[in-house]
């Protein structure tokens, strides 16, 4: 896996979400680093919407012992929620948000190939991970609808939004100093 350095959270949040917009294009300035379990912010009218959180993790007591006091070993949990709005059909069903070749389940297919595998090496070709070992997936959510009715320029009211959670592993070493 070659060198890997001690980081911090900060590093990791915003190198998983230099990561995502480098990797998906569509939601370059669309993706937030939010607080885990918050709701959108009102003033969002885009249709897509990423955010990202560190949503906790655990601390290995085994491999504590020989890091030292200034280094500690962290298995992390990152979140990546998409946020999806779209049109529902006559019926009000989100077929459109889930099944669409741009719908949630092609989308969370993108994001898991854009996280996979990476040890989050820096932008530009400069190699410097700081994962100690690849990120992985940990698990998902079932879509939710989160909401229904007018959403931006749309006062009609037959637009729904649904929701995708996505975990994935992060273990690093946390720097303290």
């Amino acid at each position: 896996m070659g060198c890997v350095r001690t980081t911090t959270k900060r590093e990791v949040l915003q190198r998983s979400k230099d990561l995502l917009e480098s990797s998906l294009p569509r939601f370059k300035s669309r993706i937030f680093v939010m607080a885990s379990g918050e709701d959108l912010p009102t003033n969002l009218r885009d249709q897509e919407v990423l955010t990202i959180s560190i949503a906790g993790g655990s601390f290995d007591y085994s491999a504590q012992t020989g890091a030292g006091q200034n280094v500690v070993p962290y298995q992390g949990t990152l979140k990546v929620k998409l946020w999806k709005t779209s049109r529902t059909d006559r019926q009000g069903s989100d077929e459109g948000a889930l099944l669409d070749t741009d719908g949630v389940f092609d989308l969370e297919r993108d994001i898991l190939r854009a996280m996979l595998g990476s040890q989050l090496p820096g932008l530009e070709g400069s190699y410097d991970p700081i994962l100690t070992q690849a990120c992985y997936a940990v698990d998902d959510s079932e879509p939710e609808r989160t909401s229904d009715g007018a959403f931006g320029n749309n006062p009609r009211g037959d637009m729904s939004q649904v929701v995708l959670v996505m975990t994935f592993g992060v273990d690093f070493h946390w720097n303290l100093s």
